[in-house]
């Protein structure tokens, strides 16, 4: 059976990915040129990423493509020119990871001659932006779903982190350093969250879909010194959940804070339709928010519409 283009994509650059060995190094011992060479981890999985990408493209635009010979510089420029919704940084990231992609397979297969010829490096139409706050700028269900969909299929502790926010509801702070595995007590159903803003103490209940996410958060051993759920720093998540928007042509450039907003919405929904009055809604969601009661102004105008 033969490889698909994918597998093809992937082993060439396994064969050129020299794993522990520094680039300088390599160079002044084998005095040649090494530009096809890929020496660290987030490179080559970079580049196993735009390569995945690249073969969808091809399954869905060139479905009788099935050599890597067959490709052509205008499928290529084809597949750059479709990003021009992307941001100008991500877009040279896809540039440059192509021309990349374009070295291994031609120094991996001798059938492969290079494609990555005249190629252009398209322009960035995305002109969008993102004030960050407000209640215009919550995440819409269809966009939220399509972006936890992603996440539950590509686990890491940044996707973990975008699932957490649909529980919990807390700043980017608090899921990514107030989350401890010892204050989360299963026999309980209870999760106790430290390190909030104004030194507070929150606490969320556990429903069985939060408990198995947590539990499964766990198994991953993150944080391998300590105590911690996650080990990563707050940019990480907003910059994680701004490539899977361009990913998957989500066109808001939405933020864990956004993300807040529509589970304060979700939240403040639910209470209005269990019977509470505007004002009680409102003082539960912000405390539920970790807010000072008296500051409803601010939740209608930031977070949530009111009816």
């Amino acid at each position: 059976m033969a490889h698909s283009i994918k597998n093809q994509i992937h082993y060439s650059i396994n064969q050129c990915w020299k794993e522990n060995v520094q680039k300088h190094s390599y160079k002044e011992q084998n005095g040649k040129e090494s530009s096809y060479m890929i020496f660290s981890f987030s490179e080559a999985f970079r580049l196993k990423d735009v390569g995945k990408d690249f073969s969808n493209f091809l399954k869905k635009e060139h479905p009788d493509l099935k050599q890597i010979k067959d490709i052509s510089p205008k499928i290529i420029q084809d597949f750059l020119d479709g990003k021009t919704h992307c941001s100008k940084q991500t877009i040279a990231n896809y540039y440059h990871s192509m021309k990349k992609i374009d070295m291994v397979l031609s120094r991996t297969y001798k059938s492969y001659e290079t494609k990555f010829i005249d190629i252009v490096k398209p322009v960035s139409q995305n002109q969008f932006k993102f004030t960050g706050r407000g209640v215009t700028n919550q995440v819409p269900r269809e966009d939220l779903s399509r972006i936890l969909d992603y996440c539950k299929q590509n686990p890491s502790q940044s996707s973990y982190v975008v699932r957490l926010q649909q529980h919990l509801g807390i700043r980017v702070n608090e899921l990514v350093h107030g989350l401890k595995i010892k204050n989360i007590h299963f026999d309980k159903n209870e999760l106790v969250i430290t390190n909030t803003k104004g030194g507070k103490t929150l606490t969320r209940q556990l429903t069985p879909e939060l408990s198995h996410l947590l539990k499964e958060i766990i198994e991953k051993k993150y944080d391998t010194r300590g105590n911690r759920l996650f080990t990563i720093e707050n940019a990480s998540v907003n910059r994680y959940l701004s490539r899977v928007e361009e990913k998957l042509d989500i066109l808001g450039r939405y933020s864990i804070h956004n993300l807040r907003a529509r589970v304060a919405q979700d939240y403040y929904d639910s209470l209005r339709s269990a019977g509470f009055s505007k004002n009680e809604a409102l003082q539960k969601t912000s405390l539920f928010l970790n807010h000072r009661t008296e500051r409803e102004q601010m939740l209608t105008r930031s977070y949530i519409n009111v009816d």
